[in-house]
């Protein structure tokens, strides 16, 4: 049968020895290829030791070799937390510098800056079992760490883990209390109250160069404190006093009241704060104060006289009375935050208008107000350069026109560009929302911003992806300290 493909029949064979020759170049290309790759291999090799050889002996006269010890010991100063106490972490200096190497960790060891501040928290599951316990090793830990500190000031700081039920502080006081001399910054969140009891044996004596001080929890029921737990607060050198969870009779201990520049009161127990009559009483004796936060209740059963508090300039109120204002002469107060139910009560009114100083106020509004009553008090401080408003009721357009100038309204105190010299320009505004975002203004204000406004803008806890916060300042009276002086 005749086929139209007749022509390329029987044809592999050709093919096949027309790429014969072919294929053998092609498989000596890649053998040799293969043999190239494994040289370049061995060279490469050869290269990357010799250039570890010679970097390992370039690092031996580089430029951070030559430095000397004392410059290399002011580099890991900076390296150190600036706003707490360094924590036992190998993630954080100066643990962290302890790893580079042995120069930086003989550095390291031997600078006493690095070791002269700590924070410790305590676990429930670390336990006494014996010589070489968990606990042990923790204690022997923060007693190795205190001693690399030299002669220098001490901040410490011992809070118990709030995931353990039952913690022992024991044996963490008893540790802490044999570098007592050199306490400058303490602060202690125990409980129960009965954990304060190995402070008991310190005396004003034995805390000469105590600053600082802040105690939590040492009353955690109806009971009254034991004054000499905290009788090592009469020391001379006391300057800041910030407790939480005291009890109301407190302020009886022999303290040195009249040398306290910064006092802090938070009692949240049933029922919470100071009376009002209480803590004038008590005030009465602090005539150098600067700064001062207390949570209030009623007047209480005491007669009360006025009190004149010219150094005082920061002023925090919390609590459900106004009683407490007309008492008090604050001439030359800077910065009030005050917690009111009643914006416009005559206390309250009466305090702002004398305050001829006043730069930066903080209102928590508790109650429902009208916007004209809000307005008036902010008109009775010409001289404010920061404002913070929380309040749970939204704060509707009347209000921001009244805070806007325009033509007619050229006495507005809070604004961003007066030309008035009686007037301050407003620097700051801090605006709380306890609510969730739903337009987004921040941008809308940028060119203010740009301007030199610092704006500050924060809702409130909410549940949902879209709770922000932006540019939050941090608490005047913060219970971490930094490592500046107060």
């Amino acid at each position: 049968m005749d086929s139209p493909f007749k022509d390329i029949l029987y044809t592999n064979t050709q093919i096949h020895e027309l790429l014969e020759e072919p294929r053998k170049e092609a498989a000596a290309l890649s053998a040799e290829i293969e043999r190239l790759r494994a040289l370049i291999h061995q060279l490469i090799q050869k290269r990357d030791n010799l250039e570890g050889f010679i970097h390992a002996h370039e690092a031996l006269v580089s430029p951070v070799r030559r430095l000397p010890a004392d410059i290399m010991a002011e580099i890991f100063a900076a390296c150190m937390p600036p706003d707490r106490n360094a924590i036992m972490s190998a993630a954080e200096a100066p643990l962290l510098l302890c790893r580079v190497c042995r120069a930086w960790r003989d550095v390291a060891l031997s600078t006493p800056r690095l070791w002269a501040s700590l924070h410790t928290v305590a676990h429930g599951n670390i336990r006494a079992d014996g010589p070489d316990s968990k606990l042990q090793k923790v204690v022997k830990a923060i007693d190795s760490w205190l001693s690399r500190s030299g002669v220098l000031p001490l901040s410490i700081s011992l809070v118990r883990s709030w995931t353990s039920k039952e913690v022992d502080f024991h044996p963490f006081l008893e540790t802490l209390i044999r570098y007592s001399s050199r306490w400058r910054r303490i602060r202690f969140e125990l409980e129960p109250s009965s954990s304060f009891e190995p402070l008991g044996a310190l005396s004003p004596s034995d805390v000469p160069m105590l600053e600082i001080v802040s105690m939590d929890g040492f009353q955690t029921s109806n009971e009254e404190a034991d004054g000499r737990a905290v009788s090592f607060l009469g020391t001379a050198s006391l300057r800041s006093l910030f407790f939480r969870h005291m009890a109301t009779s407190f302020f009886t201990f022999p303290l040195p009241w009249n040398q306290l520049r910064h006092l802090s009161f938070e009692d949240e127990i049933n029922p919470p704060g100071l009376a009002v009559a209480q803590a004038l009483e008590m005030l009465r004796q602090c005539s150098n104060l600067e700064t001062c936060f207390l949570i209030l209740t009623g007047l209480g059963r005491y007669s009360v006289l006025g009190i004149s508090f010219n150094p005082l300039m920061y002023l925090r109120r919390g609590g459900s009375t106004a009683h407490f204002l007309k008492y008090l002469d604050v001439p030359n107060l800077k910065s009030l935050e005050y917690a009111a139910e009643d914006v416009a009560d005559f206390s309250f009114t009466s305090l702002l208008a004398s305050l001829k100083c006043l730069e930066c106020l903080r209102l928590r509004i508790e109650d429902e107000h009208d916007i004209e009553s809000i307005v008036g008090c902010l008109r009775l401080v010409p001289t404010l350069q920061e404002l913070t408003i929380c309040y749970d009721t939204a704060l509707g357009e009347d209000f921001w026109t009244s805070m806007t100038p325009t033509a007619d309204n050229q006495d507005t105190i809070a604004r961003n560009g007066s030309q008035s010299q009686d007037i301050a320009r407003l620097s700051k505004v801090h605006v709380q929302f306890n609510r969730r975002r739903e337009i987004d203004i921040v941008s809308a204000l940028r060119p203010d911003v740009a301007e030199g406004l610092d704006f500050s803008l924060n809702y409130g806890y909410v549940p949902s992806e879209d709770n922000e916060v932006h540019t939050i300042d941090g608490e005047v009276l913060s219970q971490w300290w930094s490592n500046d002086d107060q």
